[in-house]
């Protein structure tokens, strides 16, 4: 092996260059220590393959100037290393989440009782919070659902119900009063009071060919006196019974009134009977049978 010591080497000529060749399979042995000066370098051509290693990288030398497109794979980014910070915005779309993954506890606080509902562009919506007592409405096609004031009327207010089992005897041919009464206390004067009658075992007394009870509903308003309204429209029943004068006979009879006595003050209700047919009297609840009053106030 031949030793060349130098304080400096240069070419023969001007603007060729410098070659320094070992004889055969020989290599040059560049001692540690030796540095390329000048503007060229060490052309890439000129570095072997697999030449560079990790331990002659300086620290934080590779940038993102040097990584190749599509380099980075998923077995080259460390667990945990993808933050928020690193996602373009807008990158998450609905393609990335799976189904279900986003749950209450996700979502952005909003306010007590309000509702998600959609706007007419299809965008969510928060529906605000309505009163104690609105209902949720539709607003119809094209429009968000709102909290509004329920549809007034309908609803029950209160109900007063009597069971009667006393048997008067009638045989008037003018209404008489029966002790059969019912009332209620109204809670809005425009209320409407629905009346459900049902009268048990009207009967003809034995001996009486024939007969012809009739039974009609009364009013009264804070003790002013009882009056039939509309005789058509109370009627309870009017029918002939005939039969052999040593038997009885006996029916049921039913109503249902609407009535609107536009008052607050306490209203009575009481059925009336008469026996519109040859002489006798005609009675109530025969043979153990009951009669009932139900009055129920409907809100306007």
């Amino acid at each position: 092996m031949s030793t060349l010591k130098v304080d400096a080497l240069s070419s023969k000529s001007t603007d060729t260059d410098l070659a320094i060749t070992a004889d055969g399979s020989g290599l040059v042995d560049i001692e540690t220590g030796f540095k390329v000066s000048g503007t060229a370098g060490v052309p890439t051509a000129d570095i072997r393959a697999d030449a560079i290693t990790g331990a002659k990288i300086a620290d934080d030398a590779i940038d993102s100037e040097h990584y190749v497109d599509g380099s980075i794979d998923n077995a080259h980014i460390a667990d945990d290393a993808i933050d928020s910070e690193h996602y373009a915005d807008g990158s998450i779309d609905s393609a990335h989440l799976a189904d279900d993954a986003v749950t209450l506890a996700k979502m952005a606080s909003g306010t007590d009782g309000n509702i998600i509902s959609y706007d007419a562009s299809g965008n969510p919506v928060a529906v605000a919070t309505g009163t104690d007592g609105q209902v949720l409405t539709s607003s119809g096609a094209g429009a968000v659902c709102a909290f509004e004031d329920a549809a007034g009327g309908g609803k029950i207010l209160q109900i007063t119900s009597t069971n009667f089992t006393n048997t008067p005897a009638i045989d008037s041919a003018t209404y008489v009063s029966t002790a059969m009464t019912g009332t209620i206390t109204p809670t809005a004067s425009d209320s409407t009071l629905l009346i459900f009658v049902t009268v048990g075992g009207v009967v003809q007394t034995a001996g009486v060919a024939e007969c012809s009870p009739r039974i009609s509903l009364y009013r009264d308003i804070n003790g002013g006196g009882y009056s039939i309204e509309t005789e058509s429209d109370r009627q309870c029943s009017s029918i002939r019974l005939n039969t052999n004068a040593s038997l009885e006979a006996s029916f049921t009879g039913s109503m249902i009134h609407a009535d609107s006595p536009a008052t607050t003050d306490v209203v009575s209700y009481r059925i009336y009977m008469l026996n519109n047919g040859a002489d006798g009297a005609v009675g109530l609840n025969y043979n153990n049978n009951e009669s009932h009053m139900t009055i129920m106030e409907i809100s306007a």
